[in-house]
């Protein structure tokens, strides 16, 4: 039978995040119905990996297979092309279980040590870039420093990592599971990201073709994600695709509105092209001034919502943050000022379209330190990734990409 709509869950649990994967599957039992199917992937460390179906109120396992290296592309894809052909649907949620760190990568003292959220307890190192997981550890480190006497790894390069394969996903094997499956049946509507920081603009420029919308947090999540049955019960009224999104979020406000710092935002992808095109002008714009001026943009910097990850600000209170201390910074009739009020204000245009919902308003204080709106950007103050030149978004936006490339080595220095 097609039912409306459909979640497809990849349960990348093969981690620290193992003991949560119960708790989830028996809150997604509560909201079975006739119009939402539901169809998981359960990948947990030392067993088989098993598939099954949500059917009338419990899940019934419909394949178990050899434990499956959940950082492959070919497994997401395979998952994904499986769960369309199980569960039929007009519209389909695909729902990333794991954990996540944006665009870049963590390394973890002992990969059995403690969980901070759905991030990881972490020494920044060399990084690549991501969307959800990584690329195979043997990529990333020295065979003879990767164990210690005990048999624990001591250093890998680690999103949503799976420690039996020691593999991950990067975001263009995302980007490609995605393109496999979408040729396969209907079009992904909605990619979901339980996970931590995956709302950010480097990263929705690298799927924005893989979906329409994608929801995702800005911050940190809590270990125990989502709250399905809230969430899954939105779904009985036969919501189109942009309702659908948005009622992720609403669910999950409605459960965790008492929590200050818990973000989640819909970011409609088609829109994500005209606001890397918008941030590339206003980093042209910013280019000229830069030099002479870098003090204001470090005062803007230090008074915009800044996430646990370093060097992830939200986008929109940065642009907000800028505008104001160049004001204050730069004569009324210098040409460059009107310049970066004119592109600044596109920007903010531009992210006013794309982030269509989120679970909490901007604080109205213009003075706070923590306004989350939405979509994050990288802006790093400690000294800037190797990796960040791969990024598409990079490629795609190289003024903006100058801007912070340039403006980094000036943060320490004096006017």
């Amino acid at each position: 039978m097609t039912t409306d709509w459909a979640w497809l869950v990849y349960m990348a649990a093969d981690n620290t995040l193992r003991i949560g994967t119960d708790a989830d599957l028996a809150e997604m039992q509560k909201a079975s119905s006739d119009r939402v199917s539901v169809a998981v992937q359960v990948d947990l460390p030392g067993v088989d990996t098993e598939r099954k179906v949500l059917n009338g109120g419990g899940f019934v396992v419909k394949n178990t297979l050899p434990n499956v290296d959940s950082g492959s592309a070919k497994a997401l894809s395979d998952f994904l092309i499986w769960g369309k052909n199980e569960v039929p649907a007009t519209h389909y949620v695909v729902d990333l279980w794991s954990h996540g760190n944006g665009w870049q990568d963590f390394t973890f003292d002992q990969i059995s040590g403690p969980s901070v959220g759905r991030s990881v307890a972490i020494t920044l190192v060399d990084r690549a870039p991501t969307v959800l997981f990584k690329g195979p550890i043997q990529k990333i480190i020295e065979p003879a420093a990767s164990v210690d006497a005990g048999g624990l790894i001591n250093t890998v390069e680690s999103i949503a990592p799976d420690f039996t394969s020691l593999d991950f996903l990067t975001d263009k094997e995302v980007a490609q599971a995605f393109a496999s499956a979408n040729g396969s049946g209907p079009v992904v509507d909605v990619i979901a990201c339980d996970a931590c920081y995956m709302a950010m603009i480097e990263v929705a420029y690298e799927i924005r073709n893989s979906g329409s919308f994608l929801v995702a947090s800005e911050d940190e999540e809590t270990p125990d994600g989502w709250p399905y049955g809230k969430v899954l019960e939105r779904f009985d009224n036969g919501v189109e695709p942009v309702d659908a999104a948005k009622a992720i979020v609403d669910a999950f406000e409605a459960e965790m509105g008492h929590n200050p710092f818990a973000t989640l935002s819909v970011i409609a992808l088609g829109g994500i092209q005209n606001l890397a095109g918008a941030l590339d002008a206003l980093g042209s714009a910013l280019l000229p001034v830069l030099s002479e001026h870098h003090s204001a943009v470090t005062v803007a910097r230090g008074h915009t919502t800044e996430f646990s990850t370093d060097g992830y600000i939200d986008l929109i209170h940065f642009v907000i943050r800028l505008k104001n201390a160049l004001t204050n910074a730069l004569p009324a009739s210098d040409a460059n000022l009107a310049d970066i009020l004119s592109a600044s204000d596109r920007v903010l245009d531009a992210a006013a379209a794309a982030v269509i919902r989120t679970n909490r308003a901007p604080d109205s204080n213009p003075n706070s330190r923590y306004s989350p709106h939405g979509i994050a950007v990288y802006v790093p103050t400690r000294p800037l990734n190797p990796d960040y030149d791969s990024l598409s978004f990079v490629a795609d936006a190289p003024n903006w990409a100058n801007f912070v490339k340039t403006y980094q080595p000036l943060i320490h220095s004096v006017n």
